[in-house]
This record gives C-alpha cells, structure tokens and sequence, in this order.
C-alpha cells in the first residue's frame, strides 16, 4: 500500500513538474563577443546593469566568447564589454521580456579600453529564438482598467496570442476556458 502511495506521488510529480518550470516571470540576456574581424573574444569583461535600480551583474566571456545573463527582471537595463587592447562599448536600453532571451552580440574595435563606443537601442527587437509569449500587467493597469466584477484574474485577456471562450458572467474568470 506505501509503495503504491509512493509510486502514484512520483507518477503526479512527473507529470506536474515540467509543466511548472516552463512557467517564466524572467528573461535573460545572452550574446558572442568578436572583435571587429569575428574573431572570438574570450575572457572578455561584461557587465549588465538595470537601469531601474542599478543592480550590476558581471560575467565573463567563455572560450567561445559567449556570455549569458540568466533570470533576469523584465525591464531596461544597460551592457557594457570590455577587454584589454579594445575600445569599450556600451548599449544601453536593452529591454528584457517575460520568458525571452534578448540576443546581444557585440563587436570590439581596436583600440584604448578608455575609449567608449555608445550604442543606445530603444526599439525591441524581433525574438525568432522562442515562440514563446509573456505580459507584464502594471500597477497602473489594474489600478485605472475596468475590471469584471472587480476580479484582476480578468487582466490576463490582455495577454498577446490569448484566446478566452465560454466567458460566463456568473463565474470567475480563472474558471473560464483559457486555449
């Protein structure tokens, strides 16, 4: 009898398990780092900055010159690669998606590491890596949108790719059938 209690957990948690870790609320930051013939950079210096609260994280680049960035809050943050004997560069404004790994990669011209090439990116780019889809409902959406019945649950029809059918007014939203 326990082994069979023990075997029908395992079944559950098998089967429950995956399904709860594809569920993001982050995103990350990844990129390859060349110098300006496409050469690989290894050991290069890179450091990724939210510019909403400052909060630096710093990585190496690896023997591929690829560096990555994992789990991070959506928002803006700023990039910056350095390495010795390349002029150092920065892209700031980068935005970070639920569920997304917005691509970076950067090229490193010759050059002083006192020297500083600013690339400034306001425009989110095309995510062809991951069909993937997230929504960030802010603090002033739920506060000024109209709700039915009050229930913020209502808030996840505004989710891209989202289809709701057999709405019923009589019941909740997070009853309603979500495809």
């Amino acid at each position: 009898m326990k082994s069979l209690f023990r075997f029908i957990l395992l079944l559950v948690l098998a089967f429950t398990l995956p399904s709860a870790f594809a569920q993001s609320d982050r995103g990350g930051v990844t990129g390859k780092v060349t110098d300006n013939t496409g050469a690989i950079l290894p050991d290069a210096a890179v450091t990724l900055r939210n510019e909403a609260t400052g909060v630096e994280q710093s990585a190496k680049t690896n023997g591929a010159g690829q560096y990555v960035f994992q789990l991070l809050n959506p928002g803006s943050y700023s990039l910056t690669v350095a390495s010795q004997g390349f002029k150092t560069v920065e892209r700031t404004h980068l935005v970070v998606d639920v569920g997304q790994a917005n691509s970076q990669d950067v090229a490193l011209n010759i050059g002083s590491t006192s020297e500083t090439v600013e690339v400034t990116t306001g425009v989110q780019e095309l995510q062809t890596e991951s069909g993937s889809l997230g929504l960030i409902v802010e603090q002033r959406s739920i506060q000024e949108l109209p709700l039915i019945y009050g229930n913020p649950f209502t808030l996840e029809t505004l989710s891209p790719g989202l289809v709701v059918y057999g709405v019923n007014p009589n019941i909740h939203a997070y009853d309603s059938v979500v495809s």
